[in-house]
């Protein structure tokens, strides 16, 4: 029987439909491609089939002769919201989880190593990308009912937008045709390309192996089959901040500290004097199972060549065979030994150091792989706990929240028992060692801090919203002389000449950027913090920050993750040319600023339960339960 996913809700709002105005659509995606797309462009302009550029580049060619029209215009066209593609995309995700390859076995069961569901390991990326393939049928599809063409070029493209945009045209039967000079070839085991990508992937992993080797030589013999009571598992500096203050609670004789994240965890620890160990340096005496080639081999041919199953899969009438199955090309090749590796080198820390129990903040993936050595789990909540529960309920043995919303809000999503949950509040702020920048603030001015958030900076999401942000900002903090901006970036922003480009053109002079200092630092030092989607303008509210939180029009993320409207402890900005004002209300204004601090109370009481210098002592208490 077919499974046709039909979408659960329509995008809200409807497609605002013209006049066919353009006979021919271009779509190229590769900057590279541009000037072939030109060259199309003109050919068919002389024999008379008014033809428009679709590209994400759209923003930096719109002065050219040439008709050019920005995707992202299609989103705010069409409405199409991050609630939605969210929605379509669990239920593409549980749906393929739940589809049986033969009589008794799912992918859930079937992708397994040493007791693992590689599938489940795997799945923020699976998840990822299935929000890409989503988003593109949804954005094409509304491409096509705004445009109506009577024909659609594609440039050089072996991305899954080409097969969904000649998917969509036979569908609607237009005319489609593919101008490539090249073919890719998708990486397969059977192939020499597939060959040399796990060739020089055993090269590069000898490489690292022997850097680690010599950085981690002494560390090796001293941690090597050394018992410990408890194991702490670092992630992002983020998270780690709730975690050193516990770690520090214990010497050296009973907890070892796990750097899985090569970020300011290690200064942290080093700074602290906290005895750690890297993550992949326990790849020294981690024997890589020679059997994992067979395992890739066995686990391809159980999924792609099993035809029938990919055929069943239907998307608004589309069938999603071909995509889904460059989908899990790429994950069994590339995603899975990643995968495969990280479970090695944790059942090789685990068993060497047979510890009580381990700690860890937001790693689903670390849970998964401890939980089939049936080892006790302690978590700390650093962020949203969405994060524990985004693939399933979370099988752990305790967790500390930080506040009774959060229980609540656990419990009501039955992730976990009620006798499991433990409120114990942030030992980040037990820890204040960020008073250091201090003394290095000009007093006269307010300090103002501009958070860029993960989507936007690591993954080019709304590229021209994000730009138009950035304008605004500038433009707006230009005309506030009492008021200096800090800019900083996201760890995962590689550039900041685009900040540097804005806020030249705009004359904005007061400005700094900044990309490594500890945000906890700025937080201490700023009068106000803007972002739009990001867990610093939580912790700047529960620190008694006065916040700006600045949407996009295209409502592409969640609009209140942390409750913060019902609380009324930010100030929405949904009009950037509105942004000035509100900047100086937050700022300036006695009377909202007062309104603020009066919300916060309640809303850090119920979100952070008691910042009263014990919650360290509260997570240690839980942790030591178990040991």
């Amino acid at each position: 029987m077919e499974v046709d996913l039909e979408p659960s809700a329509s995008p809200k709002g409807e497609l605002k439909l013209m006049d066919n105005k353009f006979g021919s659509l271009i779509l190229v995606k590769d900057r590279s491609q541009l000037n072939e797309a030109f060259k199309l462009h003109e050919e068919l302009s002389q024999v008379g089939k008014n033809p428009l550029i679709l590209t994400a580049y759209g923003k930096e060619i719109i002065d050219k002769k040439y008709s050019v029209r920005d995707l992202d215009y299609y989103q705010k066209v069409s409405k199409l919201t991050y609630s939605y593609i969210e929605q379509e995309r669990y239920n593409l995700f549980y749906s393929l989880a739940d589809q049986k390859l033969n009589e008794h076995m799912s992918l859930n069961s079937l992708i397994t190593y040493e007791g693992v569901s590689l599938w489940q390991l795997s799945a923020q990326y699976i998840f990822s990308e299935l929000g890409i393939i989503l988003y593109n049928i949804n954005i094409m599809e509304a491409i096509l009912d705004f445009e109506k063409p009577k024909e659609v070029h594609i440039i050089n493209d072996s991305s899954n937008l080409e097969k969904i945009v000649r998917l969509l045209c036979q569908k609607r039967k237009i005319p489609s045709f593919l101008h490539r000079k090249t073919r890719y070839r998708i990486l397969s085991l059977n192939k020499a390309s597939g060959r040399s990508l796990i060739f020089f992937r055993k090269i590069k992993r000898t490489l690292l192996s022997a850097y680690f080797l010599f950085i981690n030589l002494k560390k090796s013999i001293r941690f090597k089959n050394r018992e410990y009571k408890i194991i702490f598992f670092t992630h992002l500096e983020r998270f780690f901040d709730s975690m050193l203050p516990v770690a520090l609670k214990y010497n050296d004789n009973e907890r070892l500290v796990i750097n899985t994240y090569q970020s300011g965890c290690s200064k942290k620890m080093n700074k602290n004097r906290l005895s750690f160990m890297d993550f992949y340096g326990y790849s020294l005496y981690n024997p890589f199972a020679v059997k994992t080639k067979n395992f890739l081999k066995k686990t391809r041919s159980a999924i792609l060549n099993n035809s029938s199953f990919f055929s069943k899969i239907l998307y608004k009438g589309l069938p999603l065979g071909s995509l889904l199955t460059d989908m899990f090309e790429k994950t069994i090749y590339e995603i899975f030994p990643e995968k495969i590796r990280e479970i090695d080198i944790t059942r090789k820390i685990i068993l060497s150091h047979r510890p009580k129990v381990i700690v860890v903040n937001h790693s689903f993936e670390l849970i998964l792989i401890a939980k089939s050595l049936s080892i006790t789990i302690v978590a700390i909540q650093a962020g949203h706990p969405d994060e524990f529960i985004l693939y399933g309920p979370v099988d752990v043995d305790a967790i500390t929240v930080e506040g009774n919303y959060w229980k609540e809000y656990l419990l009501s999503k039955k992730a976990i028992a009620p006798d499991k949950l433990w409120v114990a509040g942030l030992p980040k702020f037990d820890f204040k060692r960020y008073d250091d920048l201090a003394l290095m603030r000009d007093k006269s001015k307010k300090i103002v801090v501009f958070a860029s958030d993960y989507a936007t900076a690591a993954l080019g999401m709304l590229e021209s919203e994000r730009i138009a942000q950035i304008y605004a900002l500038c433009n707006a903090m230009k005309n506030i002389k009492d008021a200096h901006l800090i800019i900083k970036l996201h760890p995962y922003e590689k550039d900041s000449n685009t900040y540097r480009k804005i806020a030249r053109e705009t004359g904005l002079s007061s400005f700094t950027i900044v990309r490594n200092i500890d945000t906890l630092k700025l937080l201490n030092i700023c009068d106000l913090l803007i972002t739009h989607f990001s867990h610093v303008a939580y912790t700047a509210v529960l620190m008694g920050k006065n916040v700006i939180v600045s949407s996009y029009s295209s409502d592409f993320f969640p609009a209140d993750s942390w409750d913060f409207k019902r609380y009324g402890v930010v100030i929405a900005v949904n009009d950037l040319k509105e942004l000035e004002n509100h900047i100086r209300n937050a700022l300036f204004d006695s009377e909202i600023k007062s309104r603020l601090k009066i919300n916060s109370e309640r809303y850090i009481f119920d979100h952070a339960y008691k910042i009263d210098g014990k919650a360290t002592k509260r997570v240690k208490d839980v942790i030591d339960q178990f040991i």
